[in-house]
């Protein structure tokens, strides 16, 4: 265990021990305990809990009231919601089924052309198709689903509403997409003439289940249509990945904050022009060390440089004067099929090009994925053959420990493309790897030799 873990560890407890009745989770413990980076609360968290010092489940947070995993000691009274109001109704809030159904139907009718022949009302919960739309010899069936809210918005059994869900919203949305191909398959199957479609709000937990079923997508020519907050709506075909949309929609968001985070509000519209998010980019990482560093190429944690305001990594060649921010849920999400993948492999070792094509994301998110991997001691980088292979230092309940969440599995066998070669991840990348692996195989000989 590094220096800083039980030291750290005592400042968790000793936290949790003079606040005991309340919870936290571990955003807050790390943001008020200033311990950098989160995962470093989650991993002492989870070896307390395992060791029975402390409790964590899923919960309410005593600091920040958002349904998560929390920490606490002993028992804790937890937050009672605010009363609803008018403002809270759930006819109000963007992401709910019925006014995703009305830009959908908008859409169908002033950009595609459709007329509608059938359209729920969603408030009545009418049984049948949510919506059926007709375009010359063309009918759609479309299944319209919303996304969770934290609270239960409705009269339920026992008297809940208005309180906080035990369940997260992304579990519960998982539940309600499945119940909508379900809904589809079923229209299908009595007639196979029927298109099929989905319209759902644009969360990232549709986005990435929607890029996992894309092989299904495509044998059932199944459509999506995506509505994001301001009410736009984009058609998604079913050959088309989904993967790209999310990393564009939470730079989007992520450039937004930055300009927050540094500028004033501004007064007009030349003003505002003016303000850049790479230009505030380079503010936010002018004083800080990347945790990563090869040669052009430097990789930083602007959730460090914002204490946590801003979750992502930034992505920083100075050859080429590019900078690209990349999500911190991207990067953590592409770590762990990286390790789950070649958990599962024979030896516990994959190639690089394996890997890219099974996480399925942009170049520099998979870069940045392995280098953090990498400097953490949990992937060994080889270079074999005209080819690079990554290797697992750790073992399972090691990599258990560190909270990467891993399912047993076989493996799919990859057999590249004699003509793809490298070309999966670049010649820029590939030199790369091969510094890497040049270093390794020098650091390994020295310690032989010494």
């Amino acid at each position: 265990m590094s220096n800083g873990l039980p030291v750290n560890r005592n400042k968790i407890l000793d936290f949790l021990k003079i606040n005991s009745g309340s919870s936290y989770c571990d955003d807050c413990l790390s943001a008020t305990l200033k311990i950098f980076p989160r995962q470093q609360v989650n991993q002492i968290c989870r070896q307390l809990h395992i060791a029975g010092v402390i409790s964590r489940e899923l919960g309410i947070c005593s600091e920040c009231g958002k349904n998560k995993t929390i920490n606490y000691v002993g028992a804790f009274k937890e937050r009672s919601p605010a009363p609803l109001t008018g403002k809270d109704h759930v006819s109000l809030e963007w992401f709910w089924e019925g006014n995703v159904l009305e830009k959908i139907v908008e859409y169908m009718v002033n950009v595609e052309g459709f007329e509608i022949l059938i359209k729920s009302n969603t408030a009545k919960r009418t049984q049948g198709p949510d919506i059926l739309a007709r375009k010359g010899n063309i009918l759609r069936h479309v299944e319209v689903k919303g996304y969770p809210s934290q609270r239960y918005m409705r009269d339920v059994p026992g008297g809940r509403k208005g309180n906080f869900k035990r369940t997260s919203p992304a579990t519960q949305a998982r539940h309600w997409f499945s119940d909508g191909l379900f809904e589809l398959i079923l229209s299908k199957s009595e007639n196979e003439s029927v298109q099929i479609a989905l319209g759902l709000p644009e969360f990232n937990t549709y986005l990435k289940l929607l890029n996992q079923i894309k092989y299904f997508r495509e044998k059932m020519e199944l459509y999506c249509y995506l509505v994001n907050k301001d009410g736009k709506v984009k058609l998604i075909q079913p050959h088309e990945k989904v993967n790209e949309n999310v990393i564009k929609n939470s730079l989007a968001s992520f450039s937004d904050k930055i300009r927050q985070f540094f500028a004033p509000p501004p007064k007009n519209n030349m003003e505002k022009s003016l303000l850049h998010p790479f230009s505030s980019l380079e503010l936010l990482i002018k004083n800080h060390q990347p945790v990563y560093s090869l040669n052009n190429l430097k990789i930083y944690d602007i959730t460090r440089a914002t204490k946590g305001r801003i979750r992502a990594y930034a992505y920083v060649d100075d050859l080429k004067n590019i900078c690209k921010l990349l999500p911190e849920d991207d990067v953590k999400n592409c770590m762990n099929t990286i390790i789950e993948f070649i958990v599962n492999k024979r030896l516990q070792i994959a190639s690089v090009n394996e890997c890219l094509e099974k996480c399925s994301v942009s170049n520099e998110t998979f870069l940045t994925s392995i280098l953090l991997l990498h400097k953490k001691g949990i992937l060994s980088i080889k270079s074999q053959s005209g080819k690079i292979y990554l290797k697992l230092l750790l073992g399972y309940e090691h990599l258990k420990t560190l909270g990467f969440r891993i399912r047993r599995g076989p493996t799919k066998v990859y057999k590249p493309s004699a003509e793809r070669g490298w070309a999966i991840v670049g010649e820029e990348y590939k030199q790369i790897f091969n510094t890497l692996a040049e270093e390794e195989r020098k650091r390994i000989q020295l310690l032989r030799e010494g």
